[in-house]
């Protein structure tokens, strides 16, 4: 699968798609405007939009050459050229994935993946390269140090220039995730996928146990990466212990759910299958085996079945061939822009040659209500966000395009509302509730306690100020009066319960945004 090969035309498609917008299904969609795909900007084979966290008004474009490029509002600039430093030579090699430091704000620490020429003398075959992850440290807000870089994994690769990998993203942990492909050739050439111990790696015969993984480490110096990362105390402890789950292919593209913290990543197929594979908070796919070469898709490679429990099987599975005609899978992120109603909740993920975009809802750990979403982008390399949670594509031809529904301007809040289905509101421990706000926002949360449709008490309102993605748990308290109501009503039989609301807005003002969710209150 020749996922980053040479693309056409920039200008050329980059008019084509501003001329022919096209809309979602009727239907597929509440009511309101269709979601659409508007034209924003012209770049390099761009390969990856990213925003730094607490940053509403940036997008940082990753190009394959080798440059990250700065767009604030319709101006673009370089915040960092790697060009002489990267190998882009090959189809799926270059700059490949950028990751801002949770804490960018006052750190300034950036991380970016790419592909970059063996060392002289090494052995190298079929245009391989090495696989190198490294720390930057920004000059200024809009540039890029580039002697800051530290190196924390360099991983050879270079037996072939296919099936590289490439995503970075720091997950709700806050440790640092890491997607590397398997080494390259046809069924896993270097069995690396399911190797795991280190003391096996042979950089002459394309062996490497980091390869065909997972990887989660703590950036910081410490007792990982050859000293250059901290293995978290929590890693599933394989021998090669950066390693958080193993058994892929080409991960080309992985995301966390804004909302739930929950894993889906995309994992390029060979000959048969493309799939999506899905880690459930809080384990995440902790220590597990997606099963490559073993199995593609749902099915075993060469009628030989792995051992009974070996792998954890796709949530998603497209084919190669009719219906489905896939080339390689892109994954993208659970929808949560205000802005996109029509795809809230809901995965992204597209064809990288037809461009194609589906959606799927997760639940318990699978996959339901896979469907068109009646949006095309060929040569489609990665989805992204933005600040405001706002989804963006990239092509391999050079446009970065926004799906819009005619809503989601940047200071719009998006706020999200949950709560344990069941409180004990009765008693001492009053009533919970989570909220998100996808942009900074200013929040107030009460809740009212409901006997059938009669209210028998309210709580206090709670004020709460979140940052961009924020999410905080909130306690309302329950006065005397109000649980000994409740206490009565549920010795009768009746019915209770918690209505909480809250209402948010941004922290400059403007129109607020209002959620409710409903709890059943028991004993």
């Amino acid at each position: 699968m020749r996922l980053l090969g040479a693309g056409r035309s920039a200008a050329l498609l980059f008019s084509v798609l501003a001329a022919l917008v096209v809309a979602a299904p009727a239907g597929a969609a509440p009511a309101g405007a269709p979601v659409r795909l508007l034209p924003v900007g012209t770049f390099d084979k761009p390969v990856g939009v990213v925003f730094a966290p607490g940053d509403t008004s940036r997008l940082f474009v990753v190009e394959r050459g080798g440059r990250i490029v700065e767009r604030h509002g319709s101006a673009q600039s370089t915040f960092a050229d790697l060009t002489d430093r990267v190998d882009a030579d090959g189809g799926e090699q270059g700059l490949l994935g950028l990751a801002f430091a949770p804490d960018y704000a006052t750190s300034g620490k950036l991380y970016v993946y790419y592909t970059a020429h063996a060392p002289a003398g090494a052995l190298t075959r079929n245009g391989g390269a090495d696989l190198v992850v490294s720390e930057l440290r920004r000059a200024d807000a809009d540039h890029v140090d580039l002697g800051s870089e530290r190196v924390l994994l360099r991983i050879p690769h270079r037996l072939d220039q296919y099936e590289n990998g490439g995503q970075l993203r720091f997950g709700p942990d806050g440790d640092l995730w890491i997607g590397t492909g398997d080494g390259g050739g046809d069924d896993d050439t270097y069995a690396n996928a399911q190797r795991l111990d280190p003391a096996t790696d042979d950089a002459d015969a394309g062996a490497d146990a980091l390869l065909g993984k997972l990887l989660r480490i703590d950036p910081a110096p410490g007792d990982g990466c050859g000293g250059a990362c901290t293995i978290p105390a929590d890693n599933p402890g394989f021998p090669q212990r950066e390693v958080w789950a193993y058994g892929l292919r080409n991960p080309w593209r992985f995301s966390f759910d804004r909302l739930t913290g929950d894993l889906a990543l995309a994992d390029v197929g060979n000959t048969r299958f493309e799939e999506i594979d899905l880690g459930p908070t809080p384990d995440r796919a902790r220590g597990q085996n997606f099963g490559w070469p073993l199995i593609e898709g749902t099915e075993t490679i060469n009628g030989s079945a792995p051992a009974p429990g070996c792998c954890t099987m796709p949530v998603i599975e497209r084919s190669h061939t009719a219906p489905d005609d896939y080339d390689a899978i892109i994954g993208g992120p659970v929808v949560r822009d205000p802005g996109l109603p029509a795809l809230n909740g809901r995965y992204l993920y597209a064809d990288f040659a037809t461009g194609v975009i589906r959606s799927a809802r997760f639940a318990h750990g699978t996959a339901f209500d896979d469907r068109p979403a009646g949006l095309t982008a060929p040569w489609l390399t990665s989805f992204g966000e933005d600040g405001c949670g706002r989804v963006y594509v990239t092509t391999l031809d050079g446009a970065l395009l926004r799906l819009s529904q005619g809503e989601g301007a940047c200071d719009a809040v998006g706020v999200t509302l949950t709560a344990p289905p069941r409180q004990r509101a009765a008693g001492g421990t009053g009533v919970r509730a989570t909220l998100t706000c996808a942009t900074a926002c200013r929040a107030s949360v009460r809740a009212s306690l409901r006997v059938s449709a009669a209210v028998v008490g309210r709580t206090a309102t709670r004020s709460i100020t979140l940052a961009a993605g924020g999410r905080s748990t909130v306690k309302l308290k329950v006065n005397a009066a109000t649980r000994a109501a409740l206490r009565r009503a549920l010795a009768r039989g009746r019915k209770a319960t918690a209505v909480v609301v809250v209402t948010a807005r941004a922290p400059a003002g403007g129109a607020s945004r209002r959620a409710t969710v409903t709890a059943r209150v028991v004993r």
